[in-house]
């Protein structure tokens, strides 16, 4: 499942893309929108994928991370109606940690923010963390 705005599995990801939803590119003088970080005017810009580039780019990434595509969860129709017919959409909030031991799994919890850097000459949407411990 990833996170467009609400979880969607392979195929959702793929009708995002095909329906427009979900864009890989943003033409000149168009708006770019990030939730919760504002939304740019894009004067010029390369783009790296097409609709199709990168629905292949994250099937390639899931089959490199579980090679055996073992446990894959894809959503029924009748899931999908219920949901849309009940209004219900999930949506998951990340919790920021690191592993503080690894006897008994223990973590520690910090607060992210996301935000723009500059790194050799490039602009770079990052995420910080920040923990009370300096983890």
């Amino acid at each position: 499942m990833m996170n467009c705005r609400g979880l969607v599995d392979l195929a959702g990801l793929k009708e995002k893309l095909e329906k427009g939803w979900l864009v890989t590119e943003i033409p000149a003088g168009q708006h770019l929108s990030i939730h919760g970080l504002g939304s740019f005017k894009v004067l010029a810009a390369d783009w790296q994928f097409s609709a199709e580039s990168y629905y292949e780019q994250v099937v390639q990434t899931i089959r490199q991370l579980n090679p055996d595509w073992s446990n894959i969860y894809q959503v029924t129709a009748a899931e999908k109606e219920r949901n849309e017919r009940r209004r219900v959409s999930y949506s998951p909030n990340a919790v920021d940690f690191y592993l503080k031991r690894a006897l008994f799994y223990e973590t520690k919890e910090g607060e992210g923010f996301t935000l723009f850097m500059k790194h050799e000459g490039g602009n770079h949407l990052v995420h910080l963390v920040v923990y009370e411990d300096g983890g």
